[in-house]
């Protein structure tokens, strides 16, 4: 006597889906899953459904039910997966869903740093939550330690020379990796023509911290500007500035370039001072803490001009007392005095001791009536110059 035993038909349930996929951006495996008979006498399979294509370009069905791997297209597909018994081929089911694949957006690289945060388990959480634009891939990508982004010259020492007075104890320090794509062509972006807004979240209230947010880029330290409130338009973003939700707990950066940044919270309050060389060479800012005093940077160069010291404002009349304490925000600007002329430069045969240009002009009138008088037949017997007081 033969008995046949059947098994339960396998029934696909809904699977769990991201709300969308980003192109190029490495998905987190959909595990597909049914009831019926045992997870191990299922065997999964796929088909065509409503779609030049079974799952979006770049991801894969496994036998056990994993959906993986990277879209690199975008799109809307339409998915059918089927569940077959492992034994008994006329039992199975089959479920269709809906995978989005959209254009632009960031991925976000904890690069091995915990949860735990910034430095110490007492520093906040971030993470991007907000894509840039339907034709961008930002990746983001956070710094441990003293680690320098490959193929960048930016290091931490270049970006502690920011702080001047701040004890170390009283900062908390993230660094981040900002780069772009196009999704084109994925061609790496590092300046966008319009300002972009990036969105960090803090997952831990951090009212007692003051963030100071900025950008080392091309070898150039941008310190963001704090806005009052956050633009609501993108035709109001502004390169250089930044919105600091502390209720929400969320951190917006407006850039349109994108290299190394850097978040620093601090425990005291903290002043900018920013020098204007007025032509000469860039001088790096300066992130004071409130009351302290600084030392002048490394003076600025520039040709044919002596450094002459910093001012406190823009008509150079009152020159900066390094012994004062820093309560604010400020610029410095730099005086400069022309350098003498080198003798026989520009042109010029008088050399640097020659006379000035009226005392020059006199000579050549006094040549001129010398040539005259000798001309009309007279004798020069000398040429004396007589000294006036004015």
């Amino acid at each position: 006597m033969t008995i046949t035993v059947s098994a339960d038909k396998p029934l696909i349930k809904d699977p769990t889906l991201p709300t969308s996929l980003t192109l190029n951006q490495k998905m987190t495996d959909i595990q597909l899953t049914a009831t019926g008979p045992a997870a191990a006498d299922i065997k999964w399979t796929w088909k065509y459904a409503g779609s030049s294509t079974e799952l979006p370009p770049g991801l894969a069905l496994s036998e056990a039910g994993v959906i993986s791997g990277t879209p690199t297209k975008a799109g809307t597909y339409t998915v059918a997966v089927t569940a077959t018994h492992k034994n008994q081929t006329t039992l199975s089911d089959t479920k269709e869903f809906t995978l989005v694949v959209g254009e632009g957006g960031v991925v976000f690289d904890k690069n091995g740093v915990t949860d735990s945060g910034i430095n110490s388990a007492a520093a906040p959480n971030l993470f991007a939550v907000q894509p840039t634009g339907k034709t961008f891939l930002m990746t983001i990508k956070v710094l441990k330690g003293a680690d320098t982004p490959t193929g960048k010259s930016e290091t931490v020492a270049d970006i502690n020379k920011l702080f001047r007075g701040v004890n170390n104890s009283n900062l908390r320090m993230r660094m981040l990796d900002i780069t772009v794509r196009n999704t084109t062509d994925n061609q790496a972006v590092s300046k966008t023509t319009n300002p972009v807004e990036i969105v960090l979240d803090v997952s831990t209230d951090y009212t007692k911290y003051t963030l100071v947010p900025f950008r080392y880029h091309n070898e150039v330290v941008t310190i963001f500007t704090k806005l009052d409130k956050r633009p609501t338009n993108t035709a109001d973003y502004k390169d250089g500035t930044f919105y600091y939700d502390k209720n929400g707990n969320q951190i917006y950066l407006y850039t349109n370039s994108f290299s190394l940044y850097t978040l620093v919270y601090t425990t005291v309050d903290t002043y900018t001072v920013t020098f204007n060389s007025n032509g000469g060479t860039a001088v790096m800012d300066a992130i004071v803490q409130q009351g302290a005093t600084i030392t002048a940077p490394t003076a600025p160069t520039k040709t044919g001009f002596t450094f002459g010291g910093w001012y406190t404002d823009a008509g150079l009349t009152t020159e900066w007392d390094r012994t004062q304490p820093i309560n604010g925000n400020m610029t410095l600007y730099a005086s400069w005095t022309q350098a003498a002329t080198n003798p026989g430069s520009d042109g010029d045969l008088r050399g640097a001791n020659a006379p000035q240009t009226s005392d020059y002009m006199a000579m050549v009138y006094v040549m001129i009536a010398l040539l005259a008088a000798l001309a009309a037949g007279y004798a020069v017997y000398g040429i004396s110059k007589r000294n006036e007081e004015s």
